[in-house]
């Protein structure tokens, strides 16, 4: 036991309980009853799909409605073999827009 307290207090950008993963996994319960209902199986992986782009956001600090706009506008003209940028936490260090400080920022042009 000593042993794993030393490692956690060794290496302290480790979390030493999972709390923030926890509280992820909740929002996802709360809501499964009504997932039930989504229409269709490919209803349900979009769904999916949505979740974990807002969560995503949410992680990298980025405001998921302004990411989203500016991407659905951006994608298009954005060179496929960059499309990794669009990722929230790249989009954030390379557009800079979208923060939550920044809810009502414009997309781009």
């Amino acid at each position: 036991m000593q042993n794993h307290l030393s490692y956690s207090c060794a290496t302290p950008y480790l979390s030493i309980d999972n709390n923030h993963s926890e509280h992820q996994i909740k929002q996802m319960v709360i809501g499964r009853k009504n997932w039930m209902f989504a229409g269709s199986e490919t209803g349900t992986e979009n769904a999916a799909i949505l979740f974990s782009i807002v969560v995503s956001c949410k992680l990298a600090g980025v405001y998921p409605f302004a990411y989203l706009r500016d991407v659905l506008t951006r994608i298009h003209a954005h060179p496929a073999d960059y499309i990794h940028e669009l990722a929230p936490r790249r989009w954030k260090q390379r557009f800079g827009a979208g923060t939550p400080n920044h809810h009502h920022a414009q997309p781009a042009a």
